[in-house]
């Protein structure tokens, strides 16, 4: 690889001299150069993290009371993905369920026990995702215990707040690293139709709204703004009319990745370049990162990565991406517990499954899929 220091003499001769601006080709050479400098940021990205009756129970030790939190053991839900999450700067999730309200419940009123989001502290997630459908299955009390916890354990969190006073200070989250401020813009759709109990604020997909945190990620002087949005159809491969008409309107408010969760499947992958020749990325949908959903397709899902950079001349640039995918291997699979496997890393090792028909569905539905979006002609970024 070519020096960035040698680049970066390269594109200053070129514009003092007045011969010529540098190709497009020539400024892609640049960044992705300049991507292995200290100041890259490397951000993450993961699905929907969920806790269904049929999670509570495997995860319960044995002779434990089930009303308590330390009573189950989620060690193995990340473990296979802790490399890609702790080699990121930022590790972003969706985490589609309210946390810490005994009896702990699964679908259609959702709550997980604390050690949910401590396994995810321990593994690397730094940020959680609050802005979905489920985040009001347990009304306030369910809003309080969450808010409390992530606060205790440091995770970042954003798209739920505890009046509109905290909302319009904390909206959107801000993250300062590596020298540059991040802004993380999470909406839903709704809440499945329960009211957002009062004083407690959910980000929606208001038009209105969106543009008000926009304004005020700007206002606080964003380096980029990253939108998280919870939308689509459940189960359905392809983005609708609604996702890409926010994409669009995202896109022309500045916005140049979107990572978009909720269908509980994956959904492609579109690059594009906007008017100044800066690349833009949105990932439609991740699916779910681990869950107990049996239905078609629902257990593959995305890890999406992103490094962003100030190029040779001080732009703010997409530097490279890619997208992992990933099966989450539900209790006997591959091991004991639920877990989440990249695919790559664990292919052609069907014997080190407890059952050899976990790998055998994994690789069946990892090729049906990656077909069907090559044959969609779907840009969808395999990893390495």
């Amino acid at each position: 690889m070519k020096s960035p220091f040698l680049l970066l003499a390269l594109v200053g001769s070129l514009l003092l001299s007045g011969t010529r601006i540098l190709s497009a080709q020539e400024e892609a050479v640049a960044v992705q150069a300049h991507s292995s400098t200290p100041d890259t940021l490397r951000i993450v990205f993961l699905g929907d993290i969920m806790m269904h009756r049929a999670q509570l129970r495997a995860a319960l030790r044995p002779g434990a009371d089930s009303l308590r939190s330390d009573s189950y053991d989620l060690a193995s839900y990340f473990r296979h993905i802790q490399p890609y999450l702790e080699a990121a700067d930022i590790a972003v999730a969706n985490l589609e369920c309210p946390i810490g309200v005994a009896p702990y419940t699964g679908y259609p009123g959702f709550s997980a026990p604390e050690a949910l989001a401590i396994a995810a502290q321990e593994a690397g997630i730094d940020v959680l995702l609050n802005a979905n459908n489920h985040i009001c299955d347990k009304r306030s009390r369910g809003l309080y215990h969450t808010h409390r916890l992530l606060d205790s354990l440091g995770i970042h969190h954003t798209g739920s707040f505890r009046n509109k006073e905290a909302q319009l200070a904390q909206s959107p989250l801000i993250l300062d690293c590596k020298g540059l401020r991040i802004a993380l813009v999470n909406f839903t759709y709704g809440t499945n139709g329960i009211p957002i109990p009062s004083p407690w604020v959910v980000n929606t997909l208001d038009r209105n709204e969106v543009l008000a945190d926009l304004h005020r990620a700007q206002q606080k002087d964003a380096d980029w703004i990253i939108a998280l949005p919870h939308w689509g159809e459940e189960y359905r491969l392809q983005p609708n009319a609604v996702q890409t008409e926010w994409q669009e309107f995202l896109y022309d408010q500045g916005v140049r990745i979107i990572v978009g969760s909720h269908p509980h499947v994956v959904q492609p992958v579109q690059t594009d370049w906007d008017g100044y020749r800066r690349e833009r990325i949105t990932w439609f949908s991740l699916g779910n990162a681990i869950s107990n959903m049996s239905i078609e397709n629902a257990r593959t899902g995305f890890l999406a990565e992103v490094c962003l950079v100030r190029d040779p001349l001080g732009r703010l640039q997409i530097a490279k991406h890619r997208t992992v995918w990933l099966w989450c291997s539900r209790a006997g699979g591959f091991e004991k517990n639920y877990t989440i496997l990249p695919v790559e890393d664990f292919k052609n090792r069907r014997n080190d499954f407890c059952n050899p028909a976990d790998y055998d569905r994994m690789m069946q539905e990892y090729r049906r899929l990656k077909t069907y979006f090559e044959q969609q002609q779907s840009i969808v970024y395999e990893t390495r």
